[in-house]
C-alpha cells in the first residue's frame, strides 16, 4: 500500500494494524514510509501501541519486529523531535535485540537531516527573497 496524504484515512490504516482483518505486514508503508503531513500522526500512534505493534506483529531473523519502531521516526528533521525520539524509545531498545542499532541510526540521520537544514534555509531564504 502507498503512503497516505489524509489523516482520517491514515489513522484508519494504523488501526487495521492492531485489528484481526488484514496482514499487519501489508501496512508497512503506513509506518515507515509516512509523509511529511502525516508523521506526527505515525509517531503519535507508535508511542500510544509500541507494545501492541510488537507483539502483533512477528520479527524475522531473530529481530523482534518492535527493534524497527525507531525507525517510524526517522523521517523528522528536528532536534526537538530527536530528543522526543530518544527519551521515548531509549529504555524500550535496550531489551529488544537489535533495537539500540536501529534507535542509533534513526538518531543519527535525524541529527543530519537537522543539521543540513540549518545550513540550507537561510540560504533557501534568501533566495526567495530576490
Amino acid at each position: 500500500m502507498r503512503p497516505v496524504r489524509y489523516s482520517a484515512d491514515l489513522r484508519a490504516r494504523l488501526e487495521l494494524i492492531l485489528g484481526k482483518g488484514i496482514d499487519p505486514r501489508e501496512l508497512q508503508y503506513t509506518r515507515f514510509d509516512a509523509l511529511p503531513q502525516t508523521r506526527e500522526i505515525v509517531w503519535e500512534f507508535v508511542q500510544e501501541n509500541l507494545d501492541a505493534i510488537n507483539s502483533t506483529i512477528a520479527g524475522a531473523r531473530g529481530i523482534p519486529f518492535g527493534a524497527l519502531l525507531p525507525l517510524t521516526a526517522a523521517g523528522f528533521c528536528d532536534n526537538a523531535h530527536r530528543q522526543q525520539v530518544e527519551n521515548f524509545f531509549q529504555p524500550r531498545m535496550a531489551t529488544l535485540p537489535g533495537g539500540a542499532r536501529y534507535l542509533a541510526n534513526t538518531l543519527e540521520r535525524i541529527r543530519l537531516c537537522s543539521a543540513r537544514a540549518a545550513v540550507i534555509m537561510p540560504a533557501i531564504v534568501d533566495l526567495l527573497k530576490k
